[in-house]
């Protein structure tokens, strides 16, 4: 039997999540804990608004206070975290310690303890920051629009210094795209590194709802994206734009996860009620399979990703997808086999790949069937559990 101790999010032990993400962490445990019911103690640390222990379903949680308005005193904070995430460590006492991601710092668990971490790779913010930025946007606008877009790069600047500390302490690595090899391989140049693929939503395999061609006029395109800047929400305004002048008028790209589009279209000129663009909010894991099997087309318009899950869920569902060729997309799509790809924020090339698959319903229903068969393989819960398990008991040998 060995102790691992997660840190990561919350899902497992609160569902309260406005952006209904985070879901395949919670995943991955069911899927670890029915396949090796007897072989595994699991416990989970994460961020949280308070310093807290808790135990609920044979599970020991530990909240680890994420302070606001960190920027403040930041320092400090982070001496703070790294004392409760050592505090942690020494009442779990686990054999393995598993971390979800570089970015909220938790990482820093390796600084503090000498028992095996291994970081699962998500984005990496060092990357993230050289393409943070949209077209038609630098930092000086941003300052005009709030005093906090000064505060949060002050932020992101020690977060990714943060960061890189974290990498270069770094023993074992996991990921899943070339991309992040690279990445990594470059940035901790002395930890080894294991693949290990992502688990997605239950609801997402669990569908009996699978994407076919549908027969109208009026085409529907689908994003997930969020409100993050480098997500290309700019894109899809100037790419609908686009695709109505030379494309025409029978198309509706529905975007979910985002409320509102107003920054950037001061940025593009662009109104999406002008170019038939609807921001939709966000979406459960539920509502989002009947949008994607209903839809003729997902567009991934981001500038910046490693293995974003949106692409994921949407190809294992079956529906064709144009992507910008971002980060470790070209991991998950390949380019005129199950997919397409574009450069990152080439609007004309995303629009003419997006016009070409909605006049051509033989082409795309090939590039759907490839996608979904490959995405099948790829997402597999059997071979992720086993793999991950396999890479938990190397790391005890070591």
């Amino acid at each position: 039997m060995m102790k691992v101790l997660w840190f990561g999010n919350s899902g497992l032990y609160s569902s309260i999540n406005p952006y209904n993400g985070g879901g395949w962490v919670s995943s991955l445990y069911y899927k670890l804990k029915e396949r090796y019911p007897n072989d595994i103690i699991f416990s989970l640390a994460f961020n949280w608004n308070d310093d807290i222990n808790d135990t609920k379903q044979n599970i020991n949680f530990y909240g680890i206070k994420n302070y606001k308005r960190a920027w403040l005193h930041y320092d400090e904070i982070q001496s703070k975290r790294k004392a409760r995430i050592k505090e942690v460590v020494e009442i779990e006492k686990p054999d393995i310690i598993h971390v979800f991601g570089t970015e909220s710092g938790l990482g820093l668990v390796g600084l503090v303890t000498d028992i095996p971490v291994v970081i699962h790779i998500q984005g990496i913010l060092s990357a993230l920051w050289e393409g943070w930025l949209p077209q038609n946007v630098s930092w000086n606008t941003l300052y005009l629009r709030s005093i906090y877009e000064y505060l949060s790069k002050k932020s992101l600047l020690k977060d990714i210094e943060r960061e890189k500390l974290i990498f270069r302490s770094c023993k074992y690595l996991m990921g899943r795209t070339a991309w992040d090899k690279s990445i990594s391989s470059f940035m901790a140049p002395n930890a080894k590194y294991f693949y290990c693929g992502e688990m997605l939503r239950p609801e997402i395999y669990n569908s009996t709802k699978i994407w076919s061609l549908h027969n109208r006029k009026k085409k529907i395109i689908v994003s997930v994206v969020s409100q993050a800047i480098y997500k290309g929400n700019d894109t899809i305004l100037r790419t609908a734009k686009a695709l109505k002048e030379f494309y025409g008028e029978n198309f509706e790209w529905k975007v979910y996860g985002v409320k509102n589009m107003d920054f950037q279209v001061k940025r593009t000129s662009v109104d999406p009620d002008d170019v038939n663009v609807f921001p939709m909010g966000v979406i459960d894991a539920n509502g989002l399979v009947n949008v994607l099997t209903e839809a003729d087309l997902f567009v991934h318009p981001s500038n910046i990703e490693n293995s974003p899950n949106s692409v994921c869920e949407a190809q294992l569902l079956g529906i064709p997808i144009v992507a910008t060729n971002a980060g470790g997309v070209s991991s998950l799509v390949k380019d005129e086999d199950d997919g397409l790809l574009v450069a990152p924020r080439d609007v004309y090339a995303m629009a003419s790949k997006i016009a070409r698959l909605l006049n051509n319903p033989q082409e795309t229903d090939m590039l759907s069937k490839k996608g979904r068969l490959h995405a099948l393989e790829r997402h597999n819960p059997n071979m992720i559990v086993e793999n991950l398990f396999k890479i938990y008991k190397e790391l005890l040998s070591e």
